[in-house]
């Protein structure tokens, strides 16, 4: 008996160490204020165009993503960067957090996209706007709405 519970351990032991059944995923919060910051366009817009770009068409300052999707939305409300029509690329799947978002014609987005004109999905404060389910969103907008929150988030560094 003594001799199976030895081989037992063993086994347990040695495919724990060789075979990675599990990854870790620590997910990052930033603040809002550091999100508004960090951006460079900030805006409610509903999607009008999509358009999957493989590699060898990413533009230079992107080549580091494996693959993206181009999209083009119309803006609804916007806090930073003015323009009708903006052009943001975004790859629809995130791995920590686990999420996926299917980009088609006529969503509504939350977008806080970089100097890049990238959409991360992997950024909390990017959401899909549902006016029912979606209560962060409301809370989001209230805040960006805000004079107080915008002009302390451009002059305050932390």
């Amino acid at each position: 008996m003594r001799r199976f519970s030895y081989i037992c351990i063993f086994l347990v032991a040695f495919f724990s160490i060789s075979v990675q059944l599990a990854k870790a995923c620590t997910v990052n919060i930033e603040p809002l204020r550091k999100t508004f910051r960090q951006s460079k366009y900030v805006f409610i817009g509903e999607i009008v165009s999509v358009e999957s770009i493989g590699t060898s068409e990413l533009p230079e300052k992107l080549k580091e993503y494996d693959y993206l999707e181009k999209l083009i939305f119309k803006v609804e409300n916007s806090w930073k960067g003015n323009s009708k029509n903006i052009t943001i690329y975004s790859s629809p799947f995130c791995s920590c957090p686990m999420r996926q978002y299917n980009f088609s014609v006529g969503k509504r987005f939350l977008v806080f996209a970089d100097k890049n004109s990238n959409f991360d999905v992997c950024n909390l404060s990017n959401i899909e706007i549902d006016s029912d389910k979606n209560h962060n969103s409301t809370l989001i907008i209230k805040r960006l709405d805000k004079f107080w929150f915008r002009t302390w988030a451009s002059i305050y560094p932390l």
